[in-house]
Parts: structure tokens; sequence; C-alpha cells
């Protein structure tokens, strides 16, 4: 996740603290977003009411699923992911290849950078909630005591991120199976 300090502590942070809630996804989307040349519009009241459905997901996991008194990460990045895409909170963004110098503008089409702008322009909403919330999966597995030697070097498919987010925007996919995708790119 370019620009964002992940650690340990983020996903109690940014699920208690709103404040480093929207700092943490706007840095995120701005750094995501500028590798496509693209600056990111943020409504900041939509990512108050992901937060808050996010929080209060998880609470209800606790009450209902007695077994759960703690949702690890993935279970926490699932929700997150979820209230993310639905929420929308990058409301626009701004084309900002002028900004750069001409060599910088070359997308040849068929290119990265040109299709990176291609994927967020048919799911920007969708790929933002999962990279973002991905990308903290990935840090808690690489850190975790007992490290996961399948997250080591793990590179998601351009194909893979396609269909995630087009399902993720054409079809219902609940913070439960979103779990299970995410369990499912970690499993052993």
């Amino acid at each position: 996740m370019a620009q964002v300090l992940i650690t340990k502590s983020l996903l109690p942070e940014i699920l208690s603290d709103y404040q480093r809630f929207i700092e943490c996804f706007t840095d995120y989307a701005k750094a995501t977003l500028e590798e496509a040349r693209f600056w990111p519009q943020v409504s900041e009241r939509r990512l108050l009411d992901a937060q808050r459905l996010w929080g209060a997901d998880l609470e209800r996991l606790k009450d209902h699923e007695p077994r759960i008194k703690n949702p690890d990460h993935l279970k926490s990045c699932a929700h997150l992911a979820y209230w993310l895409r639905r929420s929308a909170p990058v409301v626009g963004f701004i084309d900002m290849r002028d900004a750069y110098e001409p060599d910088a503008l070359d997308m040849p089409e068929g290119g990265d950078r040109f299709k990176f702008r291609e994927l967020l322009n048919l799911y920007g909403a969708e790929y933002l909630a999962f990279d973002f919330s991905f990308q903290i999966c990935l840090f808690y597995e690489l850190t975790k005591p007992n490290k996961s030697t399948r997250a080591a070097g793990l590179v998601l498919t351009e194909d893979y991120i396609h269909t995630v987010c087009h399902f993720l925007k054409c079809k219902n996919v609940s913070p439960h199976a979103l779990f299970l995708i995410f369990k499912s790119i970690f499993l052993e």
C-alpha cells in the first residue's frame, strides 16, 4: 500500500479513530490513483458511513456469533472492504495527465498504466475497497507469528483483480463472501 504505513495497530486505530480512518484511506487513494495519473475526490461523509457501518457489523458479529470474540484481520478486512465498496467514498477523480512532464504522459494503449486507468474507470470504487483491505491483510499475514509462506511474494493477477472487481460491482457479494476470498488467497 503506497504511502500508508501499516502497523499491527492499524485496524484498531482506523476502527476507533475517524480522523485516522480518513487520513489512512485518503492517503491510500491518493497514492494509488496517482499511479494512473488521477487525483481522488473523497467524500468524508461517505467515509464516516463506511467506518460506522463497518464497526457496527463487527459488533454484531460478536453478539450473533459467540465463537467470534475478536474478529481476525481477514474477517475485519472483509467487512471493511464491503462497506468501503458500498459507501464508495471516492466520488470522482480528476485526470492529472496534463500536470506531468510530456514523457510521463506516454501511455501506449495496452501499457500497464493505460490498463490500470481502464480498470479504475470501470471499477474505481470496487478496486480501492478491495485493494485497501487486501494490502492490510497481506501485511498482517506477513507479520503474524506463524507467518504465511504463501503471502511472501504474492501478486494477484490482472485477471483475478478484474474478476473480483466485476463481482463486487455487478453481483451481491457479502462480507462473508469477501472473508472467504481473503481466506482462500492466504490459505496454506
